[in-house]
């Protein structure tokens, strides 16, 4: 079905992906259905939208908080960067 795509595919594979110092892959996360993300300036929050529901992504860690609702509700939604997917 998606034939044509496998040349590119192929070719994004092969590509070698080095990340900018001072940056260290700290999780891979996984997001079906994926509509935007935002980082939030003033902590180390990532904010997952999608069309199960949103999440947040502590960036430092890698990890989901407990209290995600309650962080959810204190981003200042006015500093959000938001990148459409």
């Amino acid at each position: 079905m998606y034939e044509h795509l496998e040349p590119l595919t192929k070719k994004l594979l092969s590509l070698k992906i080095e990340k900018p110092p001072p940056w260290e892959l700290q999780t891979v996360i996984s997001v079906d259905g994926l509509c935007s993300v935002g980082f939030d300036r003033d902590t180390e929050n990532l904010l997952i939208l999608s069309h199960q529901g949103r999440g947040v992504v502590d960036c430092f860690t890698g990890e989901k908080p407990r209290e995600t609702m309650k962080i959810i509700m204190r981003i200042n939604i006015w500093k959000l960067k938001v990148l459409a997917v």
